[in-house]
């Protein structure tokens, strides 16, 4: 896969080089044209100079499609400058916001730690509570720490039974952490 590197500002130059070369292109054509018609019309006569002429306006409306060419490849590369500019901004000030919106971030964070040091935040050990007693009392045990997954189960006398899983504790078992 080919891949290109360019400055934004390179399309504006190269676009901007592309408009003096279709300047002079036409200026040249000018000047061609006018010795041309100088001399097929007046001084040359005969058959083979109306041949040229038909011949010299085919070339001429060659040129014109030469000349639009390069003047849509010269429109062409100012609005990709346009556009690399633009997203180029657009990022730029994306990064802007996005480092504005992490230092509001970290500040918030900051002060929610503080208020955690600080205690307001005591609702959530009772909530917690709360939920442990929950559970328990519909029949799943409590384990602290390890990560142990417990499940409510029964037995074959349909006694509740919890089966741990994390620690390799077998099924009954349960141990106090």
């Amino acid at each position: 896969m080919v891949q290109y590197r360019v400055r934004a500002n390179s399309l504006g130059e190269v676009s901007t080089l592309l408009d003096s070369v279709v300047a002079t292109f036409d200026s040249n054509l000018a000047t061609a044209s006018a010795t041309v018609s100088s001399v097929a019309g007046s001084t040359w006569q005969g058959a083979d100079a109306d041949k040229f002429v038909e011949l010299w306006g085919q070339y001429e409306e060659g040129a014109l499609l030469v000349r639009a060419a390069l003047s849509g490849l010269a429109g062409q590369l100012r609005m990709a400058e346009a556009g690399y500019i633009s997203n180029e901004a657009g990022l730029s000030g994306g990064f802007a916001n996005r480092r504005q919106s992490t230092v509001s971030q970290a500040g918030g964070a900051s002060a929610f730690a503080q208020r955690v040091a600080a205690s307001q935040n005591s609702s959530a050990p009772r909530e917690e509570a709360g939920a442990d007693a929950e559970l328990q009392s519909e029949g799943y045990a409590s384990f602290v720490g390890g990560g142990m997954i417990a499940a409510k189960t029964t037995n074959g006398k349909g006694e509740p039974t919890t089966s741990a899983t994390a620690d390799g504790a077998e099924d009954g078992e349960s141990s106090d952490v």
